[in-house]
């Protein structure tokens, strides 16, 4: 079991961190008004992040079935990526949308 949580972390970690790859992508497209731009790397990292949530899932799943787990300190840092990117996802995401609405005024 130690072993499937350890990889199933580092798959969290590996999207996660392409997701803030492409969230970086977003925020320098909002920084030269490309908000259609944004929005398709904001699509991306949506995509990245519902991978690494999907196998966060599995091992929550096994653990809300009475399946016994290791702590893992890698799994809980895997965790706390997902929590910041998407955190980063969210703030892009509003940015987007009050960037785009300033530009109408």
């Amino acid at each position: 079991m130690e072993r499937e949580l350890n990889e199933q972390a580092m798959k969290i970690i590996l999207h996660v961190g392409d997701a803030r790859q492409s969230i970086a992508e977003a925020s320098k497209s909002i920084s030269q008004q490309q908000y259609n731009l944004a929005q398709e790397e904001l699509l991306l990292a949506k995509k990245e992040l519902q991978i690494a949530n999907h196998s966060q899932m599995k091992i929550l799943q096994k653990e809300r079935n009475g399946e016994k787990l290791p702590y893992s300190y890698l799994f809980n840092h895997a965790q706390a990526l997902l929590i910041s990117i998407t955190s980063e996802w969210n703030i892009t995401n509003q940015l987007i949308k009050i960037m785009t609405n300033l530009n109408r005024l």
